[in-house]
């Protein structure tokens, strides 16, 4: 390989692979060369076209070929090998295809664009429609298999859209809101699905194989009148009686109703985040609280933190851009304008500045600030919940550490231990740290943490004897008397990991109990406010966005199996 060259590899079709060896022996070129050159001229012609008619390959619209459905099924396709020179891949992933929904960078199986695999085989001018036109395809995909949630928040978008058999009696959604909705989740979070490719295949073959196909791809260019009244007829259709649906693929509602209703949590949540950006911005001092949904958290402002906003298109004071290089403020894109957060006001009517001691949250959370801003305003601000509650714990009988667990791969009275920690779960709880960190934060002194995990140790020597007792007298548990003996001596010598992995090969499930100190305080800004040490306040923040985002990914779950429930009925074509 060539000193500077990128080398990188793509799945193409096996057609693709003999044009390339066509142009090869024509050419009298090595296939490395071709492709180079193939790939300089496409990008040539691309680079300067509008993005709606740059040209991509039907097979990437397809996903052809497929990926493997299961880690032993053979690949289909051929592996082509690149040898590009510097910035020529990026290049090419900037002008390739991306439907709604796909990540620029790898994502989930299904919802992974190709681009470098769109420009090759863009290159070699084959098969080629324009993006709008795929676009085009994609949403006639999308019309046709809807899922009831979807369908609600473009109800109450458009009151256009056609009526709905399963529509509440009342809206959901303000317009206002369900508008922002449907935006998100046709431009930036629709759900991707094997399913929908099928559909694509099955639409690119009745209008592209047809006689009318011209006419066809500049109907699905344009995205006109007959674009729009075609994809209201695909949604209104529920069988096979529309021309454009016979003989496409069936799928059962219910298999995909989880991805619509996460879809749709997704685009709520986007448009939730972009309120955030407009809360800071139409308001010179933002209200004290605002509750974000979803998730459902509250953030809460200081008194005196405000935001300042840039006139469209101006560039920060050499001033602010001074805070901004210092990582003291956050610079938030918001429309045409630019916000900067946090500004405090000083008193006595002096100049603002930033906030002391934010960089340390900002230094911890450098990497979401570069990919999320709102986000690091989001862990900054987060309420936590500071009122204690006692953990809870499944019911089970008097002095019993453990309890049977339904029968498991053919095994019996199996035990289960209930999990005793303190960790917070499915909501923004205590800020709890362990005896450890916090010393080494100053939270507590050296006495404190040896308090803590003495206590922590002793609650676990309990929980320890008392899985023992019940082992004692469940003999058919899973653990022979060698297992059990040796359950007796790890508890003396006090080798609590020797004796967690003696349940866990006996499939029962044990935990340690943690050395944890409570923390109280009620968000990353009252510990700046509070003007506590900078790792201190560094830790809160990276433990504020993880909390923040296992809250979320629960919620999403939970929104996908809601669709589930809620709309088994529905089926589609």
């Amino acid at each position: 390989m060539s000193v500077g060259r990128v080398e990188t590899n793509v799945r193409v079709p096996k057609s693709a692979l003999a044009a390339l060896q066509e142009l090869c022996a024509e050419r009298g070129r090595s296939r490395d060369a071709v492709l180079r050159e193939l790939l300089d001229e496409h990008l040539r012609i691309q680079e300067p076209l509008p993005p709606g008619k740059r040209l991509t390959h039907v097979c990437t619209l397809l996903r052809h070929p497929a990926p493997p459905e299961y880690r032993r099924q053979k690949a289909g396709g051929a592996v082509l090998r690149l040898r590009l020179d510097p910035g020529v891949a990026d290049r090419a992933r900037a002008v390739s295809l991306r439907l709604p929904g796909q990540p620029s960078r790898r994502g989930p199986g299904d919802y992974q664009a190709r681009p470098l695999t769109d420009e090759v085989l863009d290159g070699l001018q084959l098969r080629l429609i324009t993006h709008d036109a795929a676009k085009g395809l994609w949403g006639l995909a999308v019309s046709a298999s809807l899922t009831g949630t979807e369908e609600e928040v473009l109800a109450d978008a458009d009151p256009t859209w056609p009526a709905l058999s399963h529509r509440p009696a009342r809206r959901r959604f303000t317009r206002e809101h369900a508008e922002s909705v449907a935006e998100a989740l046709r431009e930036r979070e629709a759900w991707h699905a094997p399913y929908r490719h099928e559909l694509i295949a099955h639409f690119t073959y009745k209008l592209l194989a047809s006689p009318d196909a011209k006419a066809n791809v500049e109907m699905l260019h344009e995205q006109g009148r007959d674009w729009e009244a075609l994809r209201h007829d695909l949604h209104q259709h529920t069988d096979h009686e529309h021309w454009l649906l016979k003989g496409a693929p069936s799928v059962p509602a219910e298999v995909l109703a989880g991805r619509g209703s996460s879809a749709v949590w997704r685009a709520r949540r986007r448009v939730a985040l972009e309120d955030i950006g407009v809360w800071l911005r139409e308001q010179d001092r933002p209200g004290p609280a605002r509750v974000v949904d979803p998730p459902g958290w509250t953030l809460h402002m200081p008194p005196g933190w405000h935001s300042l906003v840039l006139p469209p298109g101006a560039a920060p004071a050499p001033v602010w851009a001074g805070h901004l290089e210092q990582g003291r403020l956050l610079a938030l894109a918001v429309g045409s304008r630019t916000v900067l957060w946090p500004v405090l006001s000083l008193p006595g009517g002096g100049l603002p500045g930033p906030v002391p001691g934010v960089e340390a949250a900002f230094a911890a959370l450098a990497r979401t600030a570069r990919r999320a801003p709102l986000v690091v305003v989001e862990a900054v601000l987060a309420c936590f919940d500071d009122t204690p509650q006692p953990p809870e714990e499944p019911e089970r009988e008097p002095d019993s550490a453990a309890y049977p667990r339904e029968p498991e791969s053919g095994r019996e009275n199996a035990l289960v231990v209930p999990d005793r920690s303190e960790q917070h779960e499915s909501q923004l709880g205590r800020v709890l740290v362990p005896a450890g960190t916090a010393r080494n934060l100053g939270l507590i002194d050296t006495a404190t943490r040896d308090r803590l995990i003495a206590e922590a140790r002793e609650r676990t020597l309990q929980a320890m004897r008392e899985v023992l007792a019940l082992v004692e007298s469940t003999p058919t548990a899973g653990l022979d008397e060698r297992a059990v003996a040796a359950l007796r001596s790890s508890i003396s010598l006090d080798k609590v990991g020797y004796f967690t992995k003696i349940l866990t090969n006996a499939e029962v499930s044990f935990a340690p109990q943690a050395a944890l100190w409570h923390w109280p305080i009620a968000s990353v800004a009252d510990a700046i406010e509070r003007d506590c040490e900078p790792a201190a306040v560094g830790w809160l923040a990276s433990w504020s966005a993880e909390a923040l985002g296992t809250l979320a990914r629960e919620r999403r779950v939970q929104a996908w199996d809601a669709g589930f429930v809620r709309f088994r009925a529905k089926r589609y074509p």
